[in-house]
């Protein structure tokens, strides 16, 4: 499936998904209702993201190589929570407030998906 199958492209457009939804998450943040349909959808485009990028690093490796890349994506991903962890609390330090951590967030995403 991932050879016949270009996950970049919907990669790029759950990214971009994702980055929409947060910022709607920021801007409307005085209806619980309205910040739980945001968060929803940027659950629901990060799935969209992750699921056919996940399947295509597990499928695609020959057997001899796929525990490296399957280790190396996992220290990936690590790495950049504990960047993002880290982020995080620069951001509140410098007086940013969780509401403007999703257009912050939103605007990293829309440069990393373009």
């Amino acid at each position: 499936l991932c050879r016949k199958f270009r996950p970049s492209s919907l990669a790029s457009f759950a990214a971009t998904g994702m980055a929409l939804f947060l910022f709607g998450a920021g801007w409307q943040h005085q209806s619980p209702w309205a910040l739980f349909f945001f968060l929803q959808g940027a659950s629901f485009c990060s799935g969209v993201y992750l699921i056919p990028i996940r399947t295509c690093v597990q499928s695609l490796p020959p057997a001899n190589q796929k525990g490296l890349l399957l280790g190396a994506s996992q220290f990936l991903d690590f790495t950049f929570i504990l960047c993002a962890s880290l982020l995080k609390i620069l951001l509140h330090a410098g007086g940013v407030n969780s509401i403007h951590t999703f257009f912050i967030l939103s605007g990293i995403m829309i440069f990393a998906a373009a």
